[in-house]
């Protein structure tokens, strides 16, 4: 993400501030446990390796008096019920943005920076009995997850959920307006390869690299016969192995 903060702060002060974005469903006039101090506690546990939510409420049972370095906790730590509760009623949407913004926090990207973005199926998110099985009779389709990849410094800047393999594409939106990837070189695969998409990154003084295959014959054919045509004035090639085969990947500009 573009900039720096003029004032430095403690991480997880920043982790608090950002907590305050999230939307608090719940009536004001019923609300014991404050938001902030269930994410909070939720966030650090998580930190630790922590998974469920009796074990969440043991943790700060355990760390209350570090905790209240950070927020007050007047009321103590919720039940296990609570943390469940509440945590099932937050916007995913919110979360995803929110972590990602954590994720890019003073992180100041310089012009050609490689970054890319690809969908991934999320493993064990849908068995294979319920692939395999219609919509209509209680089947699923395993979830997909669009990241966002900083290729030199090796991290996830971003990652939200789509429908479908088709709504890749639609995360685009989603991710332009969270990262500032202007300057950047983005790579992405066939699937993001339309005309929409390229405009999108171009008004975002973006560079692109995607990929190209035959399921788009006429441009497909175009770029072929521009590329016989032109004078090849630089190439990469890289061959190494994955996936249980041997890939060869040349790279040629004119």
């Amino acid at each position: 993400m573009k900039g720096r903060s003029s004032e430095k702060m403690r991480f997880l002060d920043v982790v608090i501030t950002h907590m305050s974005d999230i939307t608090d469903v719940r009536s004001a006039a019923r609300v014991f446990f404050p938001l902030e101090e269930i994410l909070f506690l939720v966030y650090c546990s998580s930190a630790c390796s922590i998974e469920s939510y009796d074990e969440i409420h043991d943790f700060g049972e355990e760390r209350i008096d570090w905790l209240r370095k950070y927020l007050p906790y007047e009321n103590g730590i919720p039940s296990h019920d609570t943390i469940n509760r509440v945590m099932s009623l937050l916007k995913t949407e919110e979360l995803e943005y929110m972590f990602a913004k954590l994720s890019n926090h003073d992180i100041a990207l310089e012009d050609g920076s490689l970054v890319h973005i690809d969908g991934k199926w999320l493993g064990r998110s849908a068995t294979v009995k319920q692939q395999q099985t219609k919509k209509s009779q209680g089947g699923k389709q395993a979830k997909i997850m669009v990241n966002v990849y900083h290729g030199q410094n090796k991290l996830c800047m971003a990652s939200t959920e789509v429908d479908d393999k088709s709504g890749e594409v639609d995360a685009i939106d989603s991710i332009l307006a969270l990262l500032d990837l202007s300057g950047c070189m983005v790579t992405m695969d066939a699937g993001y390869c339309y005309q929409d998409v390229v405009e999108k990154l171009r008004e975002e003084d973006i560079d692109y690299l995607i990929g190209l295959k035959r399921n788009q014959p006429t441009l497909f054919d175009l770029v072929q016969k521009y590329m016989d045509e032109d004078e090849v004035q630089s190439q990469s090639k890289e061959e190494n192995q994955g996936h249980g085969r041997q890939e060869t990947r040349v790279c040629c500009a004119g």
